[in-house]
């Protein structure tokens, strides 16, 4: 952001101007420039690759009662920022329990500081999670929003998540959630239709999974680049995501 841009939005906040910002990389990018002093957000760490699968809203604050599963793909998933909170207030965690999102109140301005592109969020059932939430917010900027208490929020439902990296070479890690305990597959096939390689058989506790595959098949052996499929079974869910291998 250019020095000027910067000063524009340092004198809308100084009118009483309210900000959102979003970025996968908004607080690296950003952390040290005078306009972030705004936001009361402290930059920790860029976070690694695949961090966020679930965003969890804290209790209290305007994203309180929310849960979503987090859809970005590659480009919204790589290495999104892990904030603390100075002057702000934590509002979004994620699934490793980092500080993804903050808001900030002043007397004269409020913003909120978010690394998860919410274009990314999934919606529960029936639901526009992502409408309420950005209703939310525009009720904080202008001092209006009340608790989540009496909202009938969806559980979060058992998703598969896409694999990274990907492609890959021979190494990449399958995220899933699980709404609840019971008998899980993940299976590996090839572009034939042929299993190639079981990653999980078992039963699991409800929550958040990973799975990782080093390019072999059941028998050890090194499997061809090219395109493979990874399935997903649980219960009377059923998700199936390409994946490409390629060579050296």
């Amino acid at each position: 952001m250019s020095s000027s841009n910067q000063q524009k939005l340092i004198d809308y906040m100084d009118q009483g101007g309210s900000v959102y910002m979003e970025g996968a990389d908004v607080a690296y990018s950003h952390h040290n420039n005078p306009f972030f002093a705004y936001f009361g957000t402290e930059f920790v760490h860029t976070g690694a690759t695949e961090g966020v699968n679930i965003l969890t809203g804290i209790n209290g604050t305007v994203a309180g009662g929310t849960t979503f599963n987090y859809f970005g793909g590659s480009d919204a998933h790589y290495m999104i920022d892990e904030l603390t909170a100075d002057s702000g207030i934590s509002i979004l965690k994620s699934n490793d329990h980092k500080t993804r999102a903050i808001s900030n109140i002043t007397e004269v301005y409020r913003t909120i500081c978010s690394s998860p592109i919410i274009g990314a969020f999934g919606n529960g059932q029936g639901l526009n999670l992502r409408g309420y939430l950005m209703g939310q917010y525009l009720d904080f900027f202008t001092g209006e929003f009340t608790s989540a208490e009496n909202y009938d929020f969806p559980e979060i439902t058992t998703a598969l998540h896409g694999n990274f990296p990907n492609p890959f070479n021979p190494y990449t890690t399958i995220n899933f959630y699980l709404h609840k305990d019971g008998l899980t597959n993940l299976d590996i096939y090839n572009i034939k239709g042929q299993k190639v390689k079981t990653l999980v058989n078992e039963n699991l506790d409800k929550g958040q999974h990973s799975a990782f595959w080093n390019g072999k098949d059941n028998n050890n052996k090194q499997v061809s680049s090219g395109i493979y499929f990874y399935k997903l079974n649980t219960g009377n869910f059923s998700s199936t995501k390409k994946m490409i291998l390629i060579e050296n």
